[in-house]
């Protein structure tokens, strides 16, 4: 990940809305993707063949060379423009795009949208989807001869083209009838035995919100463990497994979480697993009474977590009354108090510093 300053993130930005209006780009959204897909796959009618494929090292292995081309083929560019394309595409010290760049995400659709049009046109799937490097083709079962390997032989060639390549690890071809699972995008989708679509967190993406949390235990484990310390592991912890909408550095709506990463669930399995595995940690790591009550409470509200009645697990900081966010600001450190009268998306920022770093 490349980091770049408030002043070079907006000129990226602007840069970016230019490219995205030129190419007439509407990058799919994870969200859209993956409901998409979910949209398909529960009509019981059809059984389905789902190829699933990944190009290795995407990032690294763009060729800056062809989507700078590209562009001044496609577009007259302003001296700003040009210097700014240059920054991003022949930087000496990176390889390929930038990850990082508010410009590198409409970059990386120029890249693959030669690549699209072939899926679409030659390929020809009942559904395709892409999301950055990750991609879905659906083919109906009963139009799908033996020619699996053909369409991989095919996908891999019209990426080296590009000078990119096929992931062999990550390329899979499942018959999408009972009983059958895969992964895309964070998700997990099963066919159960009443062939009814179950949608929940992939086990990899589960085993890194215990990671996660495992590392905000082990640091309380190694504080003081004083109020200040168990409020604002609380905190984290709720941030971790909870919806949260703050604000960002730029003062923009910013929101994240267990609840709005993965808002498509269907089934609460790995919830309760979730639960399960937060018991354990309190008897496993050194904490006092207070902090095993406090963890025990988040334990117990995810597994009472309703999929389709989310709302009360929402933590809306820029909703919540300011004096309140204040209040919590003096809790979490008692040398620190923010004027009633500042602004309220800085209060509301300067908490989530003092949440994330003590001073």
């Amino acid at each position: 990940m490349h980091t770049y300053s408030d002043e070079q993130k907006e000129k990226y930005r602007k840069f970016s809305t230019k490219l995205r209006d030129v190419f007439g780009i509407k990058p799919t959204t994870r969200y859209f993707a993956v409901g998409s897909l979910s949209s398909l796959l529960s009509n019981e009618d059809f059984s389905y063949i789902v190829i699933r494929g990944d190009i290795k090292h995407f990032f690294d292995s763009v060729d800056t060379n062809k989507i700078s081309a590209r562009i001044r083929e496609k577009t007259i560019l302003t001296r700003s423009e040009d210097l700014a394309l240059k920054n991003i595409l022949f930087d000496s010290t990176l390889e390929g795009l930038p990850q990082g760049n508010p410009a590198a995400s409409v970059l990386a659709e120029i890249a693959l949208e030669k690549f699209d049009r072939y899926v679409t046109s030659n390929i020809r799937p009942a559904f395709y989807t892409r999301y950055v490097d990750d991609f879905i083709l659906v083919f109906y079962d009963d139009c799908f001869t033996n020619y699996s390997q053909i369409i991989k032989s095919n996908l891999s060639i019209e990426l080296e083209k590009q000078n990119l390549t096929l992931s062999s690890e990550k390329f899979k071809i499942i018959k999408f009838s009972k009983n059958t699972t895969f992964d895309f995008l964070g998700y997990n989708f099963r066919n159960n035995l009443e062939s009814k679509l179950e949608i929940t967190i992939s086990k990899n993406k589960i085993a890194n919100i215990k990671q996660k949390i495992v590392k905000v235990l082990k640091n309380y484990e190694k504080s003081s463990q004083c109020n200040s310390d168990t409020l604002r592991m609380v905190m984290q912890i709720q941030n971790i497994v909870f919806g949260v909408i703050t604000y960002d550095n730029q003062g923009h709506k910013q929101r994240s979480g267990l609840l709005f990463d993965y808002t498509l669930l269907n089934k609460d399995n790995q919830l309760k697993l979730l639960k399960k595995f937060m018991y354990r940690e309190i008897k496993r790591n050194k904490l006092n009474k207070k902090a095993r009550q406090q963890i025990a409470a988040i334990a117990t509200k995810i597994e009472n977590i309703d999929l389709q009645n989310k709302g009360k697990f929402i933590i809306n900081y820029t909703e919540m009354k300011k004096e309140k966010i204040i209040k919590i600001i003096k809790a979490l450190d008692w040398s620190y108090v923010p004027s009633t009268g500042a602004d309220r998306k800085r209060v509301v920022q300067d908490l989530f510093i003092k949440i994330y770093k003590k001073k």
